[in-house]
Protein backbone atom coordinates (compact mmCIF):
# COMPACT_ATOMS: atom_id res chain seq x y z
CA UNK A 1 0.00 0.00 0.00
CA UNK A 2 1.38 3.42 -0.91
CA UNK A 3 1.81 6.17 1.65
CA UNK A 4 -0.91 8.22 -0.04
CA UNK A 5 -3.41 5.37 0.07
CA UNK A 6 -2.61 4.70 3.72
CA UNK A 7 -3.08 8.38 4.62
CA UNK A 8 -6.36 8.43 2.69
CA UNK A 9 -7.68 5.42 4.60
CA UNK A 10 -6.56 6.98 7.87
CA UNK A 11 -8.44 10.22 7.18
CA UNK A 12 -11.47 8.28 6.05
CA UNK A 13 -11.51 6.29 9.29
CA UNK A 14 -11.17 9.52 11.28
CA UNK A 15 -14.06 11.04 9.34
CA UNK A 16 -16.23 7.98 9.86
CA UNK A 17 -15.26 7.85 13.53
CA UNK A 18 -16.19 11.49 14.12
CA UNK A 19 -19.54 11.07 12.40
CA UNK A 20 -20.21 7.83 14.28
CA UNK A 21 -19.43 9.48 17.62
CA UNK A 22 -21.69 12.44 16.84
CA UNK A 23 -24.52 10.18 15.65
CA UNK A 24 -24.38 7.91 18.68
CA UNK A 25 -24.07 10.86 21.08
CA UNK A 26 -27.01 12.83 19.66
CA UNK A 27 -29.00 9.63 19.15
CA UNK A 28 -28.59 8.40 22.72
CA UNK A 29 -28.91 11.77 24.46
CA UNK A 30 -32.66 12.31 23.81
CA UNK A 31 -33.85 8.95 25.24
CA UNK A 32 -31.34 8.84 28.10
CA UNK A 33 -31.63 12.46 29.25
CA UNK A 34 -35.09 13.52 28.07
CA UNK A 35 -36.97 10.24 27.64
CA UNK A 36 -37.66 11.08 23.98
CA UNK A 37 -37.67 8.54 21.15
CA UNK A 38 -38.90 9.55 17.70
CA UNK A 39 -38.04 8.75 14.05
CA UNK A 40 -35.36 11.45 14.07
CA UNK A 41 -33.66 9.84 17.07
CA UNK A 42 -33.73 6.43 15.39
CA UNK A 43 -32.32 7.87 12.15
CA UNK A 44 -29.45 9.60 13.97
CA UNK A 45 -28.69 6.41 15.91
CA UNK A 46 -28.83 4.33 12.74
CA UNK A 47 -26.41 6.64 10.92
CA UNK A 48 -24.03 6.64 13.87
CA UNK A 49 -24.16 2.87 14.10
CA UNK A 50 -23.51 2.45 10.38
CA UNK A 51 -20.35 4.54 10.40
CA UNK A 52 -19.21 2.99 13.68
CA UNK A 53 -19.47 -0.42 12.03
CA UNK A 54 -17.31 0.81 9.14
CA UNK A 55 -14.59 1.70 11.65
CA UNK A 56 -14.84 -1.26 14.00
CA UNK A 57 -15.34 -3.99 11.41
CA UNK A 58 -13.47 -2.56 8.44
CA UNK A 59 -11.36 -5.69 7.89
CA UNK A 60 -14.30 -8.10 7.96
CA UNK A 61 -16.39 -5.89 5.67
CA UNK A 62 -13.48 -5.57 3.20
CA UNK A 63 -12.95 -9.32 3.16
CA UNK A 64 -16.64 -9.94 2.58
CA UNK A 65 -17.10 -7.34 -0.18
CA UNK A 66 -13.72 -7.59 -1.93
CA UNK A 67 -13.62 -5.05 -4.75
CA UNK A 68 -17.03 -3.73 -3.73
CA UNK A 69 -15.54 -2.26 -0.55
CA UNK A 70 -14.20 0.75 -2.46
CA UNK A 71 -17.60 1.36 -4.03
CA UNK A 72 -19.23 1.19 -0.59
CA UNK A 73 -16.77 3.78 0.74
CA UNK A 74 -17.53 6.11 -2.16
CA UNK A 75 -21.27 5.82 -1.52
CA UNK A 76 -20.85 6.41 2.21
CA UNK A 77 -18.66 9.47 1.65
CA UNK A 78 -21.24 10.90 -0.76
CA UNK A 79 -24.03 10.13 1.72
CA UNK A 80 -22.09 11.80 4.52
CA UNK A 81 -21.41 14.92 2.46
CA UNK A 82 -25.03 15.22 1.34
CA UNK A 83 -26.31 14.71 4.89
CA UNK A 84 -24.04 17.40 6.29
CA UNK A 85 -24.95 19.88 3.54
CA UNK A 86 -28.68 19.21 3.93
CA UNK A 87 -28.51 19.54 7.70
CA UNK A 88 -26.53 22.77 7.60
CA UNK A 89 -28.82 24.15 4.90
CA UNK A 90 -31.95 23.39 6.87
CA UNK A 91 -30.51 24.88 10.07
CA UNK A 92 -29.63 28.12 8.28
CA UNK A 93 -33.01 28.14 6.55
CA UNK A 94 -35.18 27.94 9.66
CA UNK A 95 -33.05 30.43 11.55
CA UNK A 96 -33.32 32.85 8.64
CA UNK A 97 -37.05 32.20 8.42
CA UNK A 98 -37.53 33.13 12.08
CA UNK A 99 -35.51 36.32 11.59
CA UNK A 100 -37.53 37.23 8.49
CA UNK A 101 -40.83 36.75 10.31
CA UNK A 102 -39.92 38.60 13.48
CA UNK A 103 -43.16 39.08 15.46
CA UNK A 104 -44.80 42.46 14.86
CA UNK A 105 -44.77 44.95 17.70
CA UNK A 106 -47.57 47.37 18.45
CA UNK A 107 -50.97 47.43 20.06
CA UNK A 108 -53.23 46.29 17.24
CA UNK A 109 -55.59 43.32 17.06
CA UNK A 110 -53.97 40.03 16.07
CA UNK A 111 -54.14 36.39 17.07
CA UNK A 112 -51.26 34.41 18.53
CA UNK A 113 -51.51 30.66 17.84
CA UNK A 114 -49.50 28.43 20.18
CA UNK A 115 -48.89 24.92 18.83
CA UNK A 116 -49.15 21.97 21.21
CA UNK A 117 -46.11 19.96 22.20
CA UNK A 118 -47.03 17.34 24.77
CA UNK A 119 -48.38 17.27 28.32
CA UNK A 120 -47.94 15.22 31.48
CA UNK A 121 -51.12 15.06 33.49
CA UNK A 122 -52.26 18.64 33.85
CA UNK A 123 -48.85 20.18 33.16
CA UNK A 124 -47.14 21.02 29.87
CA UNK A 125 -43.94 19.16 29.03
CA UNK A 126 -40.78 21.26 28.99
CA UNK A 127 -40.87 21.90 25.26
CA UNK A 128 -44.48 23.09 25.37
CA UNK A 129 -43.82 25.14 28.52
CA UNK A 130 -41.08 27.05 26.69
CA UNK A 131 -43.46 27.80 23.82
CA UNK A 132 -46.07 29.10 26.25
CA UNK A 133 -43.56 31.20 28.15
CA UNK A 134 -42.44 32.91 24.94
CA UNK A 135 -46.04 33.46 23.87
CA UNK A 136 -46.98 34.85 27.31
CA UNK A 137 -44.15 37.38 27.14
CA UNK A 138 -45.36 38.54 23.75
CA UNK A 139 -49.00 38.74 24.85
CA UNK A 140 -48.02 40.90 27.81
CA UNK A 141 -46.18 43.27 25.50
CA UNK A 142 -49.13 43.35 23.08
CA UNK A 143 -52.30 43.66 25.17
CA UNK A 144 -54.55 43.95 22.10
CA UNK A 145 -53.57 40.48 20.93
CA UNK A 146 -55.59 37.36 21.74
CA UNK A 147 -54.44 33.76 21.72
CA UNK A 148 -55.54 30.39 20.38
CA UNK A 149 -53.96 27.40 22.09
CA UNK A 150 -54.01 24.38 19.80
CA UNK A 151 -53.79 20.72 20.76
CA UNK A 152 -56.17 17.79 21.12
CA UNK A 153 -56.41 15.02 23.69
CA UNK A 154 -54.36 11.86 23.25
CA UNK A 155 -55.70 8.42 24.08
CA UNK A 156 -53.51 8.28 27.18
CA UNK A 157 -54.19 11.85 28.35
CA UNK A 158 -56.77 13.05 30.86
CA UNK A 159 -57.01 16.53 29.35
CA UNK A 160 -56.58 18.14 25.98
CA UNK A 161 -53.30 19.92 25.37
CA UNK A 162 -55.27 23.13 24.80
CA UNK A 163 -56.88 22.86 28.26
CA UNK A 164 -53.49 22.49 29.92
CA UNK A 165 -52.02 25.28 27.81
CA UNK A 166 -54.74 27.75 28.77
CA UNK A 167 -54.33 26.89 32.44
CA UNK A 168 -50.56 27.40 32.24
CA UNK A 169 -50.94 30.75 30.46
CA UNK A 170 -53.21 31.81 33.32
CA UNK A 171 -50.44 30.93 35.76
CA UNK A 172 -48.12 33.11 33.70
CA UNK A 173 -50.45 36.07 34.12
CA UNK A 174 -52.49 35.97 30.90
CA UNK A 175 -56.20 36.76 31.29
CA UNK A 176 -58.16 33.56 30.41
CA UNK A 177 -60.66 35.73 28.51
CA UNK A 178 -57.90 36.35 25.92
CA UNK A 179 -57.28 32.62 25.36
CA UNK A 180 -59.40 30.44 23.04
CA UNK A 181 -59.25 26.67 22.82
CA UNK A 182 -58.69 24.43 19.80
CA UNK A 183 -59.01 20.90 21.20
CA UNK A 184 -59.40 18.60 18.17
CA UNK A 185 -56.03 18.60 16.41
CA UNK A 186 -53.53 15.78 16.37
CA UNK A 187 -50.77 17.19 14.14
CA UNK A 188 -49.38 20.47 12.82
CA UNK A 189 -51.62 20.61 9.76
CA UNK A 190 -54.71 20.17 11.93
CA UNK A 191 -53.34 22.65 14.49
CA UNK A 192 -53.55 25.45 11.95
CA UNK A 193 -56.62 24.27 10.05
CA UNK A 194 -58.73 23.87 13.19
CA UNK A 195 -57.33 27.07 14.72
CA UNK A 196 -58.54 28.90 11.61
CA UNK A 197 -62.00 27.52 12.40
CA UNK A 198 -61.82 28.80 15.99
CA UNK A 199 -60.72 32.21 14.70
CA UNK A 200 -63.64 32.36 12.31
CA UNK A 201 -66.22 31.13 14.82
CA UNK A 202 -65.18 33.72 17.41
CA UNK A 203 -64.65 36.64 15.05
CA UNK A 204 -60.95 36.91 15.87
CA UNK A 205 -58.36 38.59 13.70
CA UNK A 206 -57.08 36.34 10.88
CA UNK A 207 -53.68 38.06 10.98
CA UNK A 208 -51.72 35.64 13.12
CA UNK A 209 -48.40 35.12 14.83
CA UNK A 210 -47.42 31.49 15.46
CA UNK A 211 -45.47 30.31 18.51
CA UNK A 212 -43.49 27.05 18.46
CA UNK A 213 -39.93 25.74 18.45
CA UNK A 214 -37.85 27.53 15.85
CA UNK A 215 -37.17 24.50 13.65
CA UNK A 216 -40.94 23.82 13.50
CA UNK A 217 -42.03 27.25 12.29
CA UNK A 218 -41.33 27.06 8.52
CA UNK A 219 -43.65 24.05 8.21
CA UNK A 220 -46.21 25.71 10.49
CA UNK A 221 -46.10 28.73 8.19
CA UNK A 222 -46.96 26.56 5.18
CA UNK A 223 -50.00 25.08 6.91
CA UNK A 224 -50.96 28.49 8.28
CA UNK A 225 -51.24 30.02 4.82
CA UNK A 226 -52.96 26.89 3.51
CA UNK A 227 -55.61 27.38 6.21
CA UNK A 228 -56.34 30.87 4.89
CA UNK A 229 -54.58 32.75 7.67
CA UNK A 230 -52.32 35.75 7.12
CA UNK A 231 -48.98 34.98 8.77
CA UNK A 232 -47.59 38.17 10.32
CA UNK A 233 -44.83 36.77 12.48
CA UNK A 234 -43.40 33.82 14.38
CA UNK A 235 -42.35 33.44 18.02
CA UNK A 236 -39.56 30.84 18.24
CA UNK A 237 -38.83 29.07 21.50
CA UNK A 238 -35.39 27.63 22.18
CA UNK A 239 -34.85 23.90 21.81
CA UNK A 240 -32.17 22.23 23.99
CA UNK A 241 -29.04 21.76 21.86
CA UNK A 242 -28.96 18.03 22.58
CA UNK A 243 -32.34 17.55 20.94
CA UNK A 244 -31.81 19.69 17.86
CA UNK A 245 -30.14 17.15 15.51
CA UNK A 246 -32.85 14.50 15.91
CA UNK A 247 -35.73 16.98 15.80
CA UNK A 248 -34.28 18.85 12.84
CA UNK A 249 -33.74 15.61 10.93
CA UNK A 250 -37.34 14.58 11.52
CA UNK A 251 -38.53 18.07 10.61
CA UNK A 252 -36.64 18.02 7.31
CA UNK A 253 -38.68 15.02 6.20
CA UNK A 254 -41.92 16.57 7.48
CA UNK A 255 -41.17 19.84 5.67
CA UNK A 256 -40.64 17.99 2.38
CA UNK A 257 -44.01 16.31 2.91
CA UNK A 258 -45.68 19.66 3.54
CA UNK A 259 -44.10 21.20 0.45
CA UNK A 260 -45.49 18.32 -1.61
CA UNK A 261 -48.99 19.23 -0.44
CA UNK A 262 -49.59 16.69 2.30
Amino acid sequence: MTGGAFAGRRWLRLCYGAFAAAGLFFGLLPPLLYGIVNPGVLAVLGAGGLYAAMVLFEGKIRDRLGGGFRTLNILLVILLALALMAYLGFTLYWRGYCARYAPPAGEYPQTVIVLGGGIEGERPKKMLARRLQEAAGYLKENPQAVCVVSGGQGHDEDYSEAHVMKKYLGELGIDPARVFLEERSGNTRENLAFSAGVIGENGLCSQVTVASDGFHLPRAGIYCKRAGLSLQGVIPSQTPWGLLPSYELREMAALCKALLGF
